[in-house]
């Protein structure tokens, strides 16, 4: 028989590999459970790591009477898995065949529903999530062999298709849209056709290549196996189309079963996780936070870490750059203020004066850290706050120093910027919410667009003072870190900085706390 007349048959009947009716033959456990009570049972554990639910289906089947009992639990456990429409909870289907049924523990007594158990076993037992990918050596339109595995992209992604398939036409409009703008690294599709007519497949590659563009991040393959000599029917379970597969740079699968809309959520969530390192930086600098969280971080502490890092990897010019260089992002990121000091520590002592340490960087990445480092020392915690002569919406003369308020807040923003819009929402609650107090609420225009923004200050509705450097003498941005806006800076009565560069949310809590509104 040849291997397309048994997919051909594959197809037909594995999607009606449902329980119902093909259980062992009874309606409920000896305690009264069926199948809708042992399905809300094992809801529960939904979202849960897979051992940890491998582990609650044992302790349920377990739970069993007798090993009728058990036969049906485990087979109601296997039903609500195998039709999960969570990714990669069809593994634990698979654990309860494997280890109950297949290996005969318990008895199947519907001979049909048990062919059809080892079929779905043996079509999805090489391609769970976490698994190695199996290789495939497909040929494309000229006959050249593309290894998936030897392939060199951050991600490779296995679109398996027809091309008269209504379905397969859809993902592949979706695909080819997320593809246009992708931006995560590096990735290489592999577009997999299934059938075996040549000659329109070709078409199809030419129709696809002539309607759709991809960002240049995104290498595209085209290959088939019209004879299924590569058997990636049982290496990814591919017993319909479409079918997505995820595999990353370690050829480890981390998504199957997709939708393009699902491709998309997962290399967002993958390439913006933290790397092992950063969690690692985290942790140990998070240990140094006091118990007392109304104290400062021991200053002394942060750089004496800091210093050991350098100690550790001195040697080791690529250690080095690698380690004190996330170092440096990860307090430099930090709300901590004693943490982001000691990023300003770190640049100045271990960048900016350890050039040859850093030889084979881009020669502006010593500059522009020698320039954060001195933005990061303008304007000091605890120190006075340098003055800013500007002009008010109304074009009356302002100066930062004429505040009397006991607290005055500078919301230094730009009409261009899509933050600055977010932001500016709430910073115009916090300030409705304060506006009793004893509060000057200072909105700093940054930019030059001396037309627009009056406009702008009345669309918004912005109540509290707002000014601008009209001169263009007032040098803001020599005398504040104002290299990315917005920025948020609080001072006291004496004008002395006691915030700088903070979100609305902390904000709020300050002032709630300085106002008694906790």
């Amino acid at each position: 028989m040849k291997k397309s007349t048994v997919l051909a048959i594959i197809l037909i009947l594995l999607p009606v590999l449902s329980l119902k009716g093909q259980s062992p033959v009874k309606d409920s456990t000896s305690t009264g459970l069926d199948k809708e009570d042992i399905a809300l049972i094992m809801k529960v554990f939904d979202g849960q790591e897979l051992k940890v639910i491998k582990m609650k289906a044992d302790q349920m089947i377990a739970s069993g009477a007798d090993s009728t009992d058990q036969a049906f639990i485990a087979s109601c456990i296997f039903d609500y898995y195998y039709s999960s429409k969570i990714m990669g909870y069809e593994e634990v289907a698979l654990y309860i065949a494997d280890n109950y049924f297949l290996n005969n523990r318990l008895k199947w007594q519907d001979q049909e529903g048990l062919t059809l158990m080892k079929m779905f076993a043996e079509f999805n037992r090489s391609s769970m999530i976490g698994m190695p990918a199996q290789e495939l050596n497909l040929p494309d339109t000229l006959g050249t062999i593309h290894p998936i595995r030897k392939d060199t992209g951050r991600y490779k992604l296995l679109f398996f298709y027809e091309e008269q398939c209504a379905t397969c036409q859809a993902y592949t409009a979706r695909l080819m849209k997320y593809l246009k703008t992708f931006d995560s690294g590096s990735i290489t599709v592999f577009r997999i056709n299934t059938q075996s007519d040549r000659d329109k497949w070709v078409s199809w590659v030419r129709k696809l290549d002539r309607i759709f563009d991809v960002s240049e991040k995104v290498k595209m393959v085209d290959v088939w196996d019209p004879d299924f000599s590569s058997d990636f029917q049982k290496k990814y379970g591919v017993i319909t189309t479409p079918q997505i597969l995820l595999i990353d740079k370690e050829n480890i699968i981390i998504g199957r079963k997709l939708d393009p809309k699902a491709v998309a959520q997962i290399i967002d969530m993958d390439f913006n996780k933290p790397s092992e390192l950063e969690i690692f930086l985290d942790k140990l600098f998070t240990s140094l936070l006091p118990y007392d969280n109304t104290k400062d971080i021991d200053t002394a502490l942060v750089v004496g870490t800091i210093d050991d890092l350098y100690t550790k990897t001195q040697t080791d010019t690529a250690l080095f750059q690698e380690v004190m260089f996330a170092t440096y992002q990860y307090l430099k990121k930090n709300q901590e203020y004693n943490l982001q000091r000691g990023a300003a520590y770190l640049g100045n002592r271990y960048i900016v004066h350890t050039p040859g340490m850093w030889a084979n960087k881009d020669s502006s990445f010593i500059s522009s850290t020698a320039k954060a480092v001195e933005l990061f020392y303008r304007n000091q915690l605890g120190k006075p706050a340098t003055n800013l002569f500007l002009t008010t919406v109304s074009k009356s003369p302002y100066s930062i120093y004429d505040s009397k308020a006991k607290y005055t807040v500078l919301y230094f923003y730009n009409m261009d910027c899509a933050l600055c819009e977010a932001v500016s929402a709430d910073m115009k609650k916090i300030y409705q919410d304060f506006s009793d107090e004893d509060l000057e609420f200072v909105g700093i225009y940054t930019g030059t667009d001396k037309k627009k923004w009056p406009k702008y200050v009345s669309s918004n509705d912005f109540q509290w003072i707002n000014v601008w450097d009209k001169s263009g003498k007032a040098d803001m941005f020599a005398k504040y870190d104002l290299s990315g806006v917005p920025a948020i800076y609080v001072l006291d009565e004496k004008k002395n900085t006691i915030a700088k560069d903070i979100t609305p949310s902390i904000l709020k809590e300050l002032l709630s706390y300085f106002y008694g509104k906790e």
